[in-house]
């Protein structure tokens, strides 16, 4: 019994990261939990005793409408960039060394002068293919209708270039 709950300890950190990885930080939509207090959550108990939580992380991590849109903004890098990108934005986050192309460093003075604001914006709505980028980049439609929610995501990714 014991040796079972040190292996399933050691191995939740390691699969949430593979979660992570395989599912796409943008809208990781699995994670190792016990998902009490999830109502949203559908539960899947393995033959080892651990519970995979399946829930929409987009519509989790999309605040309610008239919400303040800066503070949407960054509860979203933080659900739904971080993971790639890094919090400091250089493109190290903890899923990035699995990612081929990597994820775009934000500090870079290069990406910012070439990469338009509409190309930033349509990035995060329709995801990396939809402008040549990373297909790994996932889309995240649920902010198509939040303008103001978009724009300050560019205005913060626009302020680890200065």
């Amino acid at each position: 019994m014991r040796l079972r709950r040190r292996l399933t300890a050691s191995i939740m950190p390691l699969a949430a990261l593979l979660c992570t990885a395989l599912v796409g930080a943008t809208l990781a939509r699995a994670c190792i939990g016990t998902g009490r207090g999830d109502p949203g959550a559908t539960r899947s108990r393995s033959n080892h005793g651990t519970t995979i939580v399946l829930a929409d992380a987009s519509a989790a991590a999309t605040p309610a409408a008239g919400s303040d849109d800066h503070a949407a903004a960054e509860e979203i890098f933080a659900s739904r960039c971080v993971a790639c990108h890094g919090a400091d934005g250089r493109g190290n986050g903890p899923a990035s060394g699995s990612l081929r192309p990597g994820p775009v460093n934000f500090h870079d003075a290069d990406w910012q002068k070439a990469t338009s604001d509409e190309t930033i914006a349509k990035a995060i709505v329709d995801g990396g293919a939809a402008v040549g980028m990373s297909s790994q980049m996932m889309p995240n439609p649920d902010l198509e209708d939040q303008p103001g929610t978009v724009k300050e995501l560019i205005t913060r990714i626009r302020a680890f270039g200065k």
